[in-house]
């Protein structure tokens, strides 16, 4: 393997000291002894402390960058002595950096006259976008009275124009400061913005504004012509900050989630301090986006309709940028007194004191005390008292004062009414703040609820905080997936996201509320949702919706909080995935110790190790939360990744399974992932030799794993996979074999059309290279595909098809090939011909000969898949010759080969095959059993459609209709993926759906239902013999009246199929409505000339004969038929044709007899649920006894009824 540098995965030589491309020190030394370690070494050689792992490099970031410049320097330039100018410009850039810098940016550099400023760099922070907002404003302020020094020393206008945006860019994370210069477009989009900017104003771009909108004030956005867009660039100018912070979906708003539990613990704990008086500490803890805020506002409200005066004064700690230690102090301070922050200064320390006098009235306090606690509070408030006595105290006393004043200010509060002191993000609070907020719950008095929100690592940090107090600790845990549901239901009122992308937005965000909501607001931002008519509506937006930069930006704060070698440690574990292991994380950091880092990040919450392991002998961990894998991993530089999903590539290939499909896989995602970036080249930079290496196993590997997954039926991974193949290949030879894949794919997926174009391609390379072999086998291919009609829209003509399997016999080398051909020429080609119409030009003996060398070559060879084709071959031979028993035994042994075949598609279609027969042969039970087989085998749309069908006729026509329910409902499902396609057994399902909707009076479901198979085709099938039916049931005698006229030997499948004898029984029923003696006559005689085909045919041809006979008067012979058919009925079990048969022969008799078939009918389709069956008798026989007419119209020979 390439010795690489773990910085940059530039290859290095064996003895190089220091990596040629980033610089890195490639010497590594034990950090405890000194001694220079091996290439991949573990443990130091002399002392055996395990290997520190290499950090520094580069990284992606989400940043926020901040440009700032003087207006009309080139003016002041030139009014201005160079001495002078640098005197102006250092004061300017002093103010900025101090704001910059106040604010926890970093001043990347000072360009001319403007200053470059990044916020992110280092260390990303959470509300980095905000922070630059608040730096620009702070800038523009303190700039106000420099601007007017400076016109009054130099003479000259010192006004700032400020552009910020927000976006990736590559960052150096090691070297000097000076040297970390970051790189992206969102950097020159800030330049632009700033050129773009009137004077004395702040313009910000679209990733900016829309992750700051709630905590900032904007004026309309403009659009904007930029140099170097493309196009127009929207900005908005920064007015001001909101004073008070949004949060969630404007508009748009839920009741609180799964917190019902938590809500009544805060709730407790503030009835407990009330019964004792005394106060009580609570501790909502939780993970950013869980729902603290909520819960404290759901406090609020929930103690508003009590009858006791609960007050709450809150304050919050910001994470950085404050001048004010004590900020979330101050802002309780300002509340009770009303001080607002743009008091005059003047108004606030009487403001202060009136309130500190008022609130410690009810303890008594003497006014030198009062007057000393408004001091303290002062202080923690940061308001100005003249020559306050406090801030002169020595820090122990200083801290003796402060924690006195607490303690009184909170009594008196408490001593007025219940008080709540809500204090939010203490995890940002100094150690010197959490011990006075200790002191001040010890020595506080009275009915006082200290209520504080932090994150989970605050616990770590501070374990005994509270530990003295009455404390009641609240964990927030993520919402389950019910409700997360209620949740998006609740934010859109009475409208719904589309399901798959509910549970898309549901599993991105794992039960976090904050990552719900933003997610859920940058697809209606994006209009990748959008609203109509109360119904919310995806659109082909959805899918490119990044991740809102809100939710990225807290994740990546959290990640870049860590200690750097578990950061390292986190992000190479991403390369690997959500789940890991611990090895391949070694094999990524050069082999350091990881164990350690992996059980930090385990205490951190960020992984987790899990108890069993996919791979053997190897640890598994996983990523707690798959958002902090992606983040983790977009920190990655794309040349990092593909070289390090390489490296995993081989580390899966070392384990040395690759031959299983878990291997094949992984090998699959590895190597593939590897070469999947458009700057994967930046993996190997100069090393084309390595790159070509990684190239040929991600080639394979693609192929390999295509194969796997199109035998478990995932054909869209396979395709997906095969087509990447494509792209990969270099060589006609790879070409070919890529493109013979995806036809393989796509053939097994039942999309004829496509897998004859893939094959078509891979045969014109095989040509091109004269590959007698390949000819052969994808010709073979082309031929197998083509006779599978129904999966085309328009099949190939069967000349066509005869020319490419003569060209395969001429060509091929192979036995087990030849036979495949034989029986494409014997068979499927003979099928085709039928199929379509067309005379074939070869006798049908030539035919059967064909498949009876193709069924030796498959003895001698004992292949069983061969094997298996060639009975499949005879069995539809003797089918078509109407040798039912010849037929079965081949089927019998069909069904014996198929358990010992690889391929779940050809079980699938074996399965479906054996329903057919059976089927026809009246063995209903186990054609039901075959067709669950197939469907439950099934890995494509259109083969589950195969198995439901095959499922739905046998359980109509047995009277099993409750069981159809739910397999017509899936059929629907997965014909909306295979429309477009012409197989009779697809469409015939929904045929038979709106029959059996016809029946059970649900007339507009059925019609819904006729509308999906849509117009007859030119070959009539399955599906137009059900339709036709389902319109005379409909009474819609005309539309069926305009069903195709063709014969059932036009039939698509052929004149022995299921589709032609469905048709030759749709033809009695059309002849009868059509009143069409003649007619009736001929369908009777072609019903009884294919009898065999089926069973049903003899009785309905019985049946059919019985009504003819009825009408010359031939009451014996036609009472005599209809006995017959009703015995057969009887016999294979089919109740709605037994109440029929009695139906129609009720005409025949008189008296009582005619009033039992009558009951005898009507009751079976009650029964059933035949409800226009039985309405239809219920209303003939209330004709016949009101005296309208003599018999049934249905009893009638069809031209008495003229």
């Amino acid at each position: 393997m390439v010795r690489q540098c773990q910085i940059c995965s530039f290859a290095i030589g064996d003895d190089a000291r220091f990596c040629p491309k980033c610089g890195a020190d490639l010497s590594a030394v034990c950090r405890e002894c000194g001694t220079r370690l091996p290439q991949d070494a573990r443990f130091c050689p002399s002392c055996a402390t395990p290997v520190q792992i290499i950090v520094g490099g580069e990284e992606r970031k989400l940043v926020t960058v901040l440009f700032a410049d003087v207006v009309g320097s080139t003016t002041m330039g030139e009014l201005l002595d160079p001495e002078r100018l640098r005197v102006v410009l250092q004061s300017y850039f002093a103010v900025a950096s101090s704001a910059i810098e106040a604010w926890g940016g970093t001043v990347e550099k000072f360009i001319g006259d403007a200053v470059m400023a990044v916020f992110g760099v280092p260390i990303v922070r959470e509300d980095d976008a905000e922070r630059a907002l608040h730096a620009s404003l702070d800038i523009l302020d303190r700039l106000a009275p420099l601007e007017q020094r400076t016109r009054e020393q130099h003479g000259v206008s010192l006004v700032v124009r400020v552009g910020i945006n927000t976006g990736e860019v590559i960052a150096p994370t090691a070297g000097p400061a000076a040297q970390q210069l970051v790189a992206g477009d969102a950097v020159n989009l800030a330049s632009r913005l700033q050129h773009a900017a009137e004077p004395g104003t702040i313009l910000v771009g679209e990733r900016t504004y829309l992750a700051t909108r709630d905590a900032f004030e904007f004026s309309p956005p403009d659009e904007l012509e930029l140099r170097g867009k493309a196009g127009p660039v929207r900005a908005w100018r920064l007015e001001r900050p909101r004073r008070e912070v949004g949060a969630g979906i404007p508009g748009l708003r839920a009741p609180m989630i799964g917190r019902d539990r938590e809500l009544r613990l805060v709730l407790e704990a503030l009835e407990s301090a009330v019964e004792t008086e005394r106060p009580q500490l609570v501790v909502v803890s939780g993970p950013a986006g869980m729902g603290k805020s909520r819960l404290l506002q759901e406090t609020i409200r929930a103690t508003a309709v009590d009858e006791r005066r609960v007050r709450f004064l809150r304050g919050r700690f910001p994470s950085a940028g404050r001048s004010v230690s004590y900020w979330a102090l101050a802002e309780i301070v300002r509340a009770a007194a009303d001080i607002s922050l743009d008091e005059p200064v003047e108004r606030e320390v009487p403001k202060l004191l009136a309130m500190v006098r008022e609130t410690l009235r009810p303890l008594s306090v003497r006014d030198p005390e009062v007057e000393q606690t408004a001091a303290a509070l002062a202080v923690t408030a940061g308001l100005l008292v003249p020559d306050n006595p406090v801030e002169r105290l020595a820090p122990a006393d200083f801290e003796a004062a402060l924690t006195q004043a607490w303690a009184l200010f909170a009594s008196g509060l408490a001593a007025g009414s219940t008080t709540v002191l809500a204090i939010e993000d203490l995890h940002w609070a100094s150690d010197g703040v959490l011990s006075l907020l200790e002191r001040m719950l010890s020595r506080a008095t009275g009915p006082l609820v200290l209520l504080c929100t932090t994150r989970p690592e605050f616990a770590e940090a501070h374990p005994t905080f509270g530990a003295a107090a009455e404390a009641t600790r609240v964990t927030l845990r993520p919402l389950t997936d019910d409700q997360s549901t209620d949740l998006v239901s609740g934010l859109l009122a009475e409208g719904r996201v589309p399901e798959a992308l509910g549970r898309q937005i549901r599993e991105t965000a794992e039960g976090n509320p904050f990552f719900l909501e933003e997610i859920l607001r940058r697809l209606i931002d994006e209009g990748a949702i959008v609203r109509e008519a109360d119904q919310w509506h995806a659109t082909d937006r959805a899918a490119a919706v990044r991740l809102p930069d809100s939710v990225h930006a807290l994740l990546a704060a959290r990640i870049d909080s860590l200690p750097a070698t578990e950061k390292r440690v986190l992000q190479e574990a991403s390369v690997v995935g959500r789940t890991f292991w611990s090895e391949p994380v070694r094999r990524l950091l050069g082999n350091g110790e990881v164990e350690t880092s992996l059980l930090a990040l385990e205490r951190h919450g960020l992984v987790v190790a899990r108890t069993t392991s996919t791979l053997a002998g190897q640890t598994e961990y996983m990523f707690k939360h798959a958002l902090v894998r992606d983040v983790a991993f977009s920190g990655l530089p794309r040349a990092r990744r593909a070289a390090a999903h390489a490296t995993v590539g081989d580390w899966v290939t070392a384990l040395g399974g690759g031959g299983s499909e878990e291997f094949v896989d992984l090998l699959a995602h590895f190597y593939g992932t590897a070469m999947e970036d458009e700057d994967a080249d930046l993996g190997w930079a100069g090393q084309p030799e390595a790159r070509e290496q990684v190239r040929q196993k991600a080639f394979e590997a693609l192929i390999r794993g295509g194969g796997a997954a199109r035998q478990r039926g995932d054909f869209d991974l396979a395709l997906a996979r095969q087509t990447r193949a494509l792209e990969l290949s270099r060589t006609d030879v790879e070409r070919a074999r890529a493109l013979e894949e995806a036809g393989d794919s796509e053939e097994a997926a039942f999309h004829g059309e496509e897998a004859w174009e893939q094959f078509e391609q891979a045969l014109i390379l095989a040509r091109q290279s004269a590959d007698r072999d390949a000819i052969a086998r994808v010709a073979l291919k082309m031929a197998r595909v083509a006779t599978k009609i129904g999966t085309f829209r328009s099949a190939p003509p069967p000349s066509a098809v005869e020319e490419l399997v003569a060209e395969g016999l001429a060509t091929t080398r192979d036995e087990a090939v030849r036979a495949r051909l034989l029986i494409q020429h014997g068979a499927s080609l003979r099928d085709m011909y039928d199929a379509q119409l067309v005379v074939d030009p070869v006798s049908q003996d030539r035919r059967r000969a064909s498949v009876e060398e193709a069924v030796r070559i498959a003895a001698r060879l004992g292949d069983p898949d061969l094997e298996y084709e060639g009975e499949e071959a005879l069995s539809d031979s003797y089918r078509r010759e109407l040798d039912l028993e010849g037929a079965v035994r081949s089927t019998r042994r069909q069904l014996d080969l198929l358990p010992r075949l690889a391929s779940r598609t050809t079980r699938a279609m074996g399965y479906f095959q054996a329903s057919l027969l059976m089927n026809d042969l009246g063995d209903y039970d186990r054609a039901i059993e075959l067709g669950r087989m197939a469907h439950d085998l099934a890995g494509s749309a259109h083969e589950r459609m195969h198995g439901t069908t095959n499922q739905l006729v046998p359980l109509y026509r047995t009277g099993r209709w409750p069981e159809i329910d739910s397999l017509l409902a899936e059929h629907r499902l997965n014909y909306a993926r295979e429309s477009d396609r012409i197989c009779t057994t697809v469409r015939g399902g929904l045929g038979l759906g709106a029959l059996l909707r016809a029946r059970q009076g649900r007339a507009d479901e059925a019609r819904e239902l006729l509308d999906l198979v849509g117009p007859a085709l030119d070959r009539p099938a399955l599906a137009d013999a059900f339709a036709t039916e389902a319109l005379i049931v409909l009474g819609d005698l005309e539309a069926a009246l305009h069903q195709p006229k063709a014969t059932p030997a036009q039939a698509i499948m052929g004149k022995t199929s299921m589709s032609a004898n469905a048709l030759r029984l749709s033809s009695i029923e059309v002849a009868i409505a059509r009143e069409d003696s003649a007619g009736l006559a001929k369908a009777i005689e072609d019903a009884r000339a294919f009898a065999k085909a089926d069973r049903m045919l003899q009785p309905a041809a019985d049946r059919a004969e019985a009504m003819l006979r009825a009408r010359t008067g031939e009451v014996e012979a036609a009472t005599e038929l209809f006995g017959r058919a009703e015995a057969t009925y009887l016999e294979l079990g089919l109740p709605l044709e037994v109440a029929l048969t009695r139906e129609r022969w009720a005409s025949v008799v008189h008296g009582p007899e005619r009033e039992r078939l009558r009951a005898d009918a009507e009751a079976t389709y009650e029964s059933l649920g035949a409800v226009a069956d039985a309405a239809r008798v219920r209303e003939t026989a209330g004709l016949a006894s009101a005296g309208l007419v003599h018999d049934s119209r249905s009893n009638r020979a069809p031209d008495e009824r003229k």
